[in-house]
This record gives C-alpha cells, sequence and structure tokens, in this order.
C-alpha cells in the first residue's frame, strides 16, 4: 500500500524488510523491534498534513500488523531453535558410541537412529531397520513388553533398567536390560525416545548358576546331620543353617543376633567360654568341644562342636562351627562302659583266683622239688611245671592290658604327654630322647600310653646298641604322620611283618607289638615299620583327618 498526501510518499513494504530480519537474527529481540518500527511509522505519518481520518485508522492498522509479523517469524524461529539442538544433540550421542547400543525411535515406535553399538548387539544394519517397527526385535514369548515399552514412552514416564528378552536379526534370543529416556519439544510434547540396550545374557546365566549353586547348597545343609554357624568376635551369632529347626527346634532367627551361650547349659558356660577366648586368640586354630545343648522344648542333648577360627576370612570373618547330637552315641558310650566295668570286675575276680591257684601250685611245686631230692627224673618234670606255672601268671598279667582296652571312651591327649608317661615306665639308661611333637594332640583310648611305652620297651630290649630315639611328626593330606626313629639294629625284612602279628597263642602274642596296633586301631590310627635294616627302627603311626589337632595351650 502507498500513502500519498501533498507530494509525500511512504512505503508501507519498505518497513516489512528489518522487522522480519531483525525478528530472524535475533528472535528474543524480534516483537519489541517491530514495536519501535511500527510507533516510527506511526510518527513519520502524522508528519504529513492534511490526512483524512480514514487513512490515519489505516495507517494504525499496518502498524499492528508491523507488530504481528514481528511476533510470528520471532516465535517460529524460537521453536525451530529449540527443537533443532535437540534433535542434533540426540543424533551426535547415538553415532558417537560404538560399544553402547543406543536407538532412536518415535512415539508409535518406528526406529530413527541404529548406532554401531546396535548393528553388534542385533545384527541390523541402519538401513535395514531405520523407518522400520522396533516389533522386529520383539521375542515370541515376550509379545507384549514392546508395547509395554511405547506405552511409557507415549506417557514420558521413561523406564530404568528394564529387563527383557530380544531377538537379533538370526532370530537368537538374548537377554537385554533397556533404559528409556522420552525426548520432548519446548512444549513438553513427546516427540520420540532414546533407548539404551544392554546384553545381559551372560549375568542372567551366571545368576542362574549361582541361584542353582545356592540352592543346591542349601538342600545339602538341610539335610546334613551337622548345624553349620557363624559366631563373631564378640561371641555373637551371625549366621545358623536352616536345618537346625528340623533336629533342634529352633528357628534360625531365633538365634541370629543372640550370644552363642543362649542355649549352653548353665553348668556348661564357663567352660564354653574359656575355650572360645583361646581359640580366637590364634588364627586358624580349631577345637572340639562337648556340652550340653537347649532344644526349643526346653530338654538338654549332648552335642559334640567343632570350631575353627576364620577371624581373617573375609568370607566368613568369625568363627566358623558345626555340631551335631551325640545324645544317643553318648547313652551307648556309657552302656557299653558300663558292660566293660562288669566285664573288667569278673576279669579281675578270675584273673585273681586263678593268680592265688597259680601261687598254690608254685609252692607245692618247690616242696615237691624237696621231697623229690635225688629223684632227677621227677625234679625235671617238676621243674618243667614250674615253668609251666610261670608262664600261666605272664599271660595272666598280660590278659590285665587287654582287659583295660576300651573300657573308658577314648579322648584328646598330647602326644608329648603321653610319650613321657610311657618313658617313666621303663628304663632307658644313657639312651638320649627327642619328643618333638609340640602341641599335637590325637583322639586315642586312654592305653595310648602303654602303646608309647611298648614301643620304647622294643628299642630297648631289642635294639642292641641304641644311643637315640626320636618322635617327631609331620603332616600329610588326609592326616598326620608320628614317627618313632631309633639308631639300633633295626628289624630283619623277614620280620617286619611278623612284629604286628596276633598270633597263634597268648603266648606269641605277647612277643609281638599286637597289643599296640589293637590300640590305636580302636580309633582308626594305623602302624607300620618302615626302617631299614641295621640303620634303626622307624615307626610310623598314621592318625586320620579329624582325630587330630594342635592344642589351643601353650
Amino acid at each position: 500500500m502507498v500513502l500519498q498526501a501533498n507530494q509525500t510518499v511512504i512505503f508501507d513494504p519498505l518497513f516489512y524488510f528489518p522487522i522480519i530480519l531483525i525478528a530472524y537474527l535475533y528472535p528474543r529481540r524480534g516483537v519489541s523491534a517491530s514495536v519501535v518500527i511500527a510507533l516510527l511509522y506511526i510518527v513519520m505519518v502524522n508528519l504529513i498534513p492534511d490526512l483524512s481520518s480514514e487513512i490515519v485508522i489505516t495507517c494504525i492498522g499496518h502498524a499492528g500488523f508491523f507488530v504481528i509479523i514481528g511476533f510470528v517469524v520471532s516465535y517460529l524461529n524460537i521453536c525451530f531453535s529449540r527443537e533443532g539442538p535437540i534433535h542434533e544433540r540426540f543424533a551426535n550421542i547415538v553415532e558417537s558410541s560404538g560399544y553402547e547400543a543406543y536407538i532412536g525411535v518415535t512415539p508409535d515406535g518406528m526406529v530413527t537412529d541404529w548406532n554401531k553399538g546396535s548393528e553388534l548387539l542385533y545384527g541390523y544394519k541402519s538401513h535395514e531397520i531405520i523407518n522400520h517397527s522396533i516389533f522386529l526385535l520383539m521375542s515370541p514369548d515376550r509379545p507384549d513388553d514392546i508395547k509395554h515399552l511405547l506405552k511409557k514412552i507415549e506417557e514420558g514416564t521413561g523406564i530404568e533398567e528394564y529387563e527383557t528378552e530380544q531377538m537379533t536379526k538370526d532370530r537368537k534370543r538374548i537377554q537385554i536390560s533397556l533404559t528409556v529416556s522420552p525426548i520432548t519439544n519446548y512444549r513438553n510434547d513427546v516427540i520420540g525416545a532414546l533407548v539404551l540396550a544392554h546384553n545381559i545374557t551372560e549375568r542372567k546365566i551366571r545368576e542362574q548358576v549361582l541361584r542353582e549353586n545356592e540352592a543346591r547348597q542349601r538342600a545339602m545343609i538341610a539335610n546334613i546331620a551337622d548345624v553349620i554357624a557363624i559366631i563373631d568376635i564378640k561371641g555373637i551369632i551371625r549366621y545358623k543353617s536352616e536345618n537346625i529347626e528340623k533336629l533342634f527346634g529352633w528357628k534360625p532367627e531365633d538365634l541370629v543376633g543372640h550370644s552363642y551361650t543362649k542355649t549352653a547349659h548353665p553348668d556348661d558356660v564357663e567352660r564354653i567360654k574359656n575355650v572360645f577366648l583361646k581359640l580366637i586368640i590364634e588364627e586358624n586354630a580349631s577345637t572340639t568341644i562337648e556340652y550340653r545343648y537347649q532344644l526349643k522344648d526346653g530338654c538338654f542333648h549332648t552335642i559334640q562342636l567343632t570350631a575353627k577360627n576364620l577371624v581373617q576370612d573375609p568370607m566368613i570373618n568369625g568363627v566358623l562351627v558345626n555340631f551335631h547330637d551325640i545324645t544317643e552315641r553318648k547313652l551307648l558310650e556309657d552302656t557299653l562302659m558300663h558292660v566293660n566295668q562288669k566285664l573288667n570286675v569278673l576279669s579281675q575276680l578270675t584273673r585273681k583266683d586263678l593268680t592265688n591257684q597259680i601261687f598254690v601250685l608254685s609252692s607245692y611245686l618247690e616242696l615237691a622239688v624237696q621231697d623229690a631230692e635225688g629223684q632227677d627224673k621227677v625234679i625235671e618234670r617238676i621243674q618243667n611245671s614250674q615253668q609251666a606255672a610261670r608262664l600261666i601268671n605272664e599271660i595272666a598279667e598280660f590278659t590285665k592290658d587287654y582287659q583295660d582296652m576300651g573300657a573308658k571312651p577314648p579322648k584328646w591327649q598330647n602326644v608329648k604327654m603321653v610319650s613321657l608317661l610311657g618313658l617313666s615306665h621303663i628304663s632307658i639308661g644313657k639312651i638320649q630322647h627327642s619328643l618333638e611333637t609340640e602341641k599335637l594332640e590325637i583322639f586315642a583310648d586312654p592305653l595310648l600310653e602303654n602303646v608309647f611305652q611298648r614301643i620304647f620297651e622294643n628299642s630297648v630290649a631289642h635294639g642292641s646298641h641304641v644311643t637315640r630315639i626320636r618322635v617327631w611328626y609331620s603332616t600329610i593330606p588326609g592326616g598326620v604322620i608320628i614317627y618313632f626313629e631309633d639308631n639300633g639294629i633295626g628289624i630283619p625284612q623277614s620280620q617286619k611283618e611278623q612284629i604286628f602279628l596276633r598270633g597263634a597263642t597268648a603266648r606269641s602274642a605277647m612277643r609281638s607289638l599286637i597289643f599296640t596296633k589293637e590300640i590305636l586301631d580302636i580309633t582308626g590310627i594305623t602302624i607300620e615299620e618302615t626302617g631299614e635294616p641295621g640303620a634303626g627302627v622307624r615307626f610310623e603311626i598314621t592318625v586320620p583327618d579329624g582325630i587330630w589337632r594342635f592344642s589351643l595351650e601353650g
């Protein structure tokens, strides 16, 4: 529109160019600039004289149109400047990651972006899947997963760490963890989503294996006869195996968090505390103890408890304990002990009567020798009878040792101490002895002292020129070996197997070491002679695991 008056000409379109240019280059100042230009236009119009009211109104309308143009151009420019960087940043993120799988999708599930990480994960090239539906990745076993994701995208809420199963291009099933982040424009309208996918197939396999192992361990623990517990250094129970309820009535939660003495008989508490205090002083120390344990119903049973100090083990960080009920075994042991006591009484009476009669017989034989003076043949026969009586007496004394074997239950014994006691019953003269078993203890019959006595006697009686005896030990897989060595003449190879034979008679047994072997055999300990003939004897006493330990006492 052209305004003419008194030869003055104003071209309205000339004002459009600065308004559009400013609004485009400076969108946030476009409106204010258009207002200034519109006011300038009105001022210029008012400088023209003799204008009709109709022209003035028209000019004011033009000025308002100038402002509208400035507003529209600025608004559109601001909108494009907001959405443009969003898409640009999104594209840069997707393309810059070659290992992470980033997928751009529209609200209806069309793939808009597909980076190299996605190609590696799913097998599709970008041109094979862009502008196609993300339903291509859907697992037939999880048909609703993609719908769930699209619903979350549409709602603009997003998803964190959503685990699902999807399909690769070659239709291989893979376990996926998805994180979905909605993308919105300046009006907060959802215009798409960024999907981050992680392959967690190997992790899920490891988790499944771990779950199976844990289930297997729980099943094993639930069906073993031992209860397993962990006690911290303060004496507080931190773990109890679930099978305790079946065996003792308690639920694990009844005891976890309480003192380990809660279920102990009041008369046994002090003894248990002393053992526990000694145990935690020494790293990897272990001990076994028997005491009375209170069941959930209030009655007491006898248990055997084995504890090991594993405070330094980060997986345990405490004392590992396992125990089982030995009440029935103790009853059987007590019954057997009473039976043996009765048999011992009978044996003692019988042996006493036999010894008395041998004494009477020997007295009569001595008198008979005097009466038969001068009758050489009669005296010879009487002397043979005296020898037989003495042998019967020796056999009676020998049976005394067997009478006591097994009469009392096995117990833990210090090897060095029982060796010293065994030595105390014999005279070894100038023979030097070295007992190097330190704090080694073994679980054996109370007659273990007699075992070492017999072995020492063997060296003194048959070793000829023995000047040194040494007792030491070494640990082996599955147990420990106690060695007894001397520097005597040793045992001929042909006689090695004979020394532990039972023999056909009591007399032959007396001359062997069968007594030592049978005492050790009560708790599964074996003995053999492995020395070199001419270089001294070497007895090897093999003690299996479970019946040897190191004493907690110095």
